[in-house]
């Protein structure tokens, strides 16, 4: 396992069976990230306040890098993306996988925390409860050295999304797309491939289509039609589908 040029102070103390605390600390914390998951991009800045918090405090936070894409496996678009993300921490590259595989993550981004005994006691998989997890580091922290004073506890504001109306991340393609309108036929495999020639493009010459009232469509023939049809069964409108609610008010009014 190789570290980010910048980044890889005591990267030797990510060896998983030993779990050996980096620079004589009292608590590691280990986090899996990868750097264009917007999840673990929301996630960081609160990493980062832990270690620049408690890192005088028997603190140490490694990150390891563990990608999901083909890009993310080229270590200049790590060093790259560390640095745009204001990140001091070191950070450790897992292209294969050795290092998540031993721990069983299954999450970007994810947090181990490590006592100096070695013991994993605590595991935070997902973005959110920041403030949980900073109250057991200083738990732990005191309880490794009761005689030392902690630092005030840090002020970073949690942008995880609450909205459930918000739309949840998604990936393009037939295999790994789940929230698309549109699916494929069969769940077939489908090769494509770009167009061999595109439309033409219209010059900056080429008049516009007017706007003016003349060119605005007339309006309905009969549009006291189309008012009385809504009027005339407001319950249809407000529990029916569209189409059947046109077709029964149609009715009613021609009933009537």
């Amino acid at each position: 396992m190789t570290g980010v040029a910048g980044h890889d102070r005591s990267v030797s103390a990510l060896r998983w069976r030993s779990v050996e605390v980096c620079a004589g600390g009292v608590l590691l914390c280990r986090h899996f990230w990868a750097y264009s998951c917007i999840n673990c991009q929301r996630a960081i800045p609160h990493v980062e306040a832990w270690d620049q918090r408690y890192r005088g405090a028997g603190l140490e936070v490694v990150g390891v890098h563990t990608p999901e894409y083909a890009f993310e496996h080229v270590p200049v678009n790590v060093a790259d993306g560390t640095t745009r993300q204001h990140i001091t921490y070191p950070v450790a590259i897992g292209n294969d996988y050795a290092t998540w595989n031993a721990f069983g993550n299954q999450s970007w981004p994810a947090e181990y925390l490590a006592d100096a005994t070695g013991q994993v006691r605590h595991v935070s998989l997902g973005e959110g409860d920041y403030d949980g997890t900073e109250s057991l580091i200083r738990e732990l922290l005191t309880t490794a050295d009761p005689a030392r004073t902690l630092p005030p506890r840090t002020d970073v504001a949690d942008d995880t999304p609450t909205n459930p109306l918000q739309s949840p991340e998604t990936y393009l393609g037939s295999e790994r797309g789940v929230r698309s309108i549109s699916r494929v036929r069969g769940r077939r495999r489908r090769n494509f491939s770009p167009p061999t020639t595109t439309p033409p493009t219209r010059s900056p010459t080429t008049p516009r289509r007017s706007t003016s009232t003349s060119a605005v469509r007339a309006p309905s023939p009969r549009p006291w039609a189309a008012s009385r049809r809504r009027s005339r069964c407001p319950a249809a409108r407000t529990f029916m589908p569209s189409c059947r609610r046109r077709r029964l008010s149609r009715a009613r009014w021609r009933s009537s």
